[in-house]
């Protein structure tokens, strides 16, 4: 069996958030844009309304999806975390990672809202902010329950 580190919160609240609130949710996020995006290639410009409302129906699915992707993120992070590491003040490291995605996810939503203003904002952008949002709200959720399902009764009572 592996040892378990120890080590600064801020390096697992690192950790914790890159891999269950950035790198699992975007990797679900790329499969499903490529495919919602292949299938007006796949229908062709014959079937192009047919398309365009697959597309427009979508998103908000996407919402319900990126929910999931947060909650397997979250998942994975706690098992990545739970064997490698020893974890000792679990509130903070939970503070520190909902502040580096509200930073990084934030600003990355208003950024790219902030660059559809100037061409006419849409259902999808307001929709892609509103998941931003949503996925910050989950993230926190999912992280006190199963973050702190891994304190121990003696410690941060």
């Amino acid at each position: 069996m592996e040892t378990k580190k120890q080590s600064t919160n801020w390096k697992i609240a690192t950790i914790y958030y890159l891999v269950g609130g950035l790198v699992v949710p975007t990797i679900i996020a790329a499969a499903i844009v490529t495919f919602t995006t292949s299938i007006p290639i796949i229908l062709g410009h014959k079937y192009s309304f047919i398309s365009s409302l697959f597309n427009v129906g979508v998103a908000p699915v996407t919402v319900i999806i990126n929910i999931f992707a947060i909650w397997l993120g979250v998942k994975y992070a706690v098992g990545f975390l739970k064997k490698r590491y020893i974890i000792e003040d679990v509130k903070d490291i939970i503070k520190l990672a909902i502040i580096y995605m509200v930073i990084v996810n934030g600003t990355w939503a208003l950024i790219d809202f902030g660059l559809q203003i100037s061409k006419g904002i849409q259902l999808v952008d307001i929709i892609a902010l509103f998941n931003t949002v949503i996925s910050i709200i989950f993230f926190y959720i999912f992280s006190k329950k199963y973050l702190l399902a891994l304190k121990s009764p003696d410690r941060d009572a």
